[in-house]
């Protein structure tokens, strides 16, 4: 990850950074600017996975870390319906999650990162938004409904959702960066494992869209201020002959 990317996902989550970079003026989902950065940054499209997570992650409000361990009766389905586990995973989460986000009237925005085990089961590593702490115990029991297992399994760990430790070091970082890369750590390898066990691999990232345009935006918005310096769109990076028309 260049210096530029990281220095950008500290200004997102509005920590202190270095003077060369920009510096966040609010604490918006959106966080104005009120400097450029001498650094140019990649646009949005030219960002890794594991960047986007990141700057989606320092642009999501109320976010947990959570860890979903998956039945291996799900994961057999999957196979047999021939189709990519990431997706098919996703759509089931989702499912799972759309009565309790009508009940409480919030939508619990989440990505993920699939994970293979040493022993071979299949898990997710990744970021959920709840608002409302009265609804954890809903969110709970919807994942685990979405996972196919019994809440007594996996030592009745089936589910694990909790707060970005900022004392706990994951991958050489701390709290929720930490935390991003962590998810990531396996990331290169579970696509050909997957492919081992039978599996139509596809993604082993999945965002949400709307938690997706929202990262895009916010990155957009942290690049505008050089972009207008050099007249090129933020998201196409190709030159635009009168800036603000696009």
């Amino acid at each position: 990850m260049s210096s530029a990317t990281l220095g950008a996902v500290r200004i997102l989550r509005g920590e202190e950074v270095v003077a060369y970079l920009p510096t966040i003026v609010s604490n918006s989902n959106t966080p104005s600017i009120d400097a450029s950065s001498n650094e140019p940054k990649a646009r949005w499209d030219l960002l890794n996975e594991l960047e986007k997570a990141l700057v989606i992650t320092a642009t999501t409000a109320n976010g947990l870390a959570f860890t979903l361990n998956f039945d291996s009766l799900v994961i057999k389905d999957a196979k047999r319906r021939r189709k990519t586990l990431g997706s098919y995973l996703g759509n089931r989460l989702a499912d799972a999650l759309r009565g309790v986000e009508l009940h409480w009237g919030e939508d619990f925005d989440r990505w993920f990162v699939l994970e293979i085990a040493p022993g071979g089961y299949v898990h997710a590593h990744g970021v959920i938004s709840v608002a409302n702490d009265n609804a954890l115990p809903d969110v709970k029991r919807a994942m685990e409904k979405a996972s196919g297992t019994d809440p007594k399994s996996f030592k009745g760990r089936a589910v694990n959702i909790q707060p970005f430790d900022a004392d706990k070091q994951w991958e050489g970082s701390y709290g929720a960066d930490g935390w991003v890369r962590y998810c990531f750590k396996e990331v290169h390898r579970t696509p050909r494992r997957l492919k081992k066990m039978g599996h139509q691999p596809g993604r082993v990232y999945v965002s949400g869209r709307r938690l997706t345009r929202q990262g895009r935006k916010a990155w957009d918005q942290l690049r505008a201020p050089e972009l207008q310096d050099q007249k090129v769109s933020p998201t196409t990076g190709k030159p635009c002959p009168s800036w603000g028309t696009w």
